[in-house]
């Protein structure tokens, strides 16, 4: 019995990964996993444009490199957003240089210092 429930749990999951697959592959995103990423400031491409002092964080839609997994986005050691393909993040910063870096679980970027005047993005 033990045994079955080992196994219909793993078809599940199995089940679950390959329609996450179809959904990436149809809309470029898996819908189901997107109310965190809401929750955590990321906004889609199509958003107005800002008039404070920000810094804007794009994942393009061709980026195939880990395709369902969240890229952390810091700004000057901080967390601000996730990101999925497709989308966007903006934070609010100061005037001045910042220092941006994009990591997931295995692997980082490179930080990348950006000076932002008052009023740009």
């Amino acid at each position: 019995m033990a045994a079955f429930a080992v196994a219909l749990t793993g078809l599940v999951a199995f089940g679950l990964g390959c329609a996450a697959q179809v959904m990436v592959t149809v809309s470029g995103q898996p819908a189901f996993l997107l109310a965190s990423e809401k929750a955590m400031g990321a906004r889609p491409r199509s958003a107005a444009a800002s008039t404070t002092t920000e810094v804007s964080v794009y994942r393009d839609d061709a980026d195939t490199y880990a395709q369902l997994r969240r890229y952390e986005v810091y700004i000057d050691g901080k967390r601000v957003g996730l990101l999925r393909r497709g989308e966007l993040v903006n934070s609010p910063v100061t005037v001045g240089s910042h220092a941006v870096q994009v990591r997931n679980s295995w692997r980082s970027s490179g930080e990348v210092l950006v000076e932002v005047g008052a009023g740009e993005r």
